[in-house]
């Protein structure tokens, strides 16, 4: 299907617009404005993507008034890597150039005076009672590579 949209208007324009209307109570109710899966199949070897998006300012631009965070913290994007059977490939978030010299890859950008949270919160084995983050020193709270090679490192003891 092919939805093409020719517009010169200011104002912007929608090619389409999808609305899901949810008026239940129930805290494990989960809906889907879009629900696209490319995991079908038994190609393991190429690449399947379940939505690329292309824009001349964002790719992807996801936005959340927060309202619904009584089941879990509501988040404009949210990555979850579920693998379970390789559970040494994959990132949950990737950010990648070829073409960038001079640019930021990742920015963290906050307007208001008044911030009082934290920029950038990593919480490693959150969900136990005991920690079973590494601490033999293969796992790293934050690790800096160049070419390669450790440039600077804390591990899970806050080591640097």
């Amino acid at each position: 299907m092919n939805q093409i949209v020719n517009t010169t208007a200011a104002s912007g324009s929608i090619g389409m617009l999808i609305r899901t209307t949810d008026n239940s109570s129930a805290i494990s109710n989960t809906v889907r404005g879009l629900e696209v899966q490319a995991w079908s199949g038994t190609n393991v070897t190429g690449i399947n993507t379940g939505i690329a998006g292309f824009g001349k300012t964002f790719g992807i631009h996801g936005y959340t008034d927060a309202l619904s965070s009584g089941k879990v913290n509501a988040a404009a994007v949210f990555a979850e890597l579920g693998n379970q059977v390789a559970s040494n490939s994959g990132n949950a978030i990737r950010a990648y150039t070829r073409y960038a010299l001079t640019s930021d890859i990742i920015s963290i950008f906050h307007t208001s005076s008044s911030f009082t949270g934290d920029a950038l919160m990593i919480d490693m084995a959150s969900g136990s009672a005991t920690s079973k983050f590494s601490r033999a020193g293969s796992g790293s709270f934050i690790k800096l590579n160049r070419s390669g090679a450790t440039a600077f490192r804390i591990d899970a003891d806050g080591n640097a």
